[in-house]
């Protein structure tokens, strides 16, 4: 199957994210999950591991956390059936999860949405990543956006 995505756990385990699902690989022995054994939706298109070791799952339905030997709905009705892009983490770890809806920041005590109407330049994104200076960078279907935790500045990326 083609591989969209891949990490380790504190354990050692690979989860590895393809579009039929998930594989995960633990001192050899193979074991894949489906929608059958509680994963949203079949096609993983980030495996993300977060600074504290949990592993999050965005699938293009929805996002999960692997606890244990499960699969954990994460904000079930704010994810549910939205395609999962893009997972980060900022230096108060809280989890940053891009969609084709915008951008949404899990905190402590919920979550907060960005879109165009925050001033994202599209809200389709893509990738998202934390640069040195601890600004958040969202790759979006339009092009850039730059977000320094107040306001986005947009870049359009003109190719020649």
């Amino acid at each position: 199957h083609w591989v969209t995505s891949i990490t380790e756990d504190n354990s050692g385990k690979l989860f590895v994210g393809t579009i039929k699902g998930l594989t995960i690989i633990d001192r050899g022995k193979i074991t894949n999950y489906t929608t059958k054994e509680g994963l949203p939706g079949e096609r993983i298109n980030v495996v993300y591991k977060d600074k504290s070791g949990k592993i999050f799952i965005g699938t293009n339905k929805g996002l999960v956390e692997w606890k244990g030997n499960n699969f954990f709905v994460s904000n079930s009705e704010l994810f549910k059936n939205k395609n999962i892009k893009a997972i980060t983490e900022d230096d108060d770890t809280n989890i940053w999860v891009a969609t084709e809806n915008g951008i949404s920041v899990l905190q402590d005590n919920g979550a907060t949405d960005f879109s165009v109407q925050n001033g994202l330049c599209n809200n389709n994104v893509n990738a998202l990543i934390f640069d040195t200076q601890k600004k958040l960078w969202i790759a979006t279907d339009s092009g850039l956006s730059f977000f320094d935790g107040k306001t986005f500045k947009n870049y359009h990326l003109e190719l020649n």
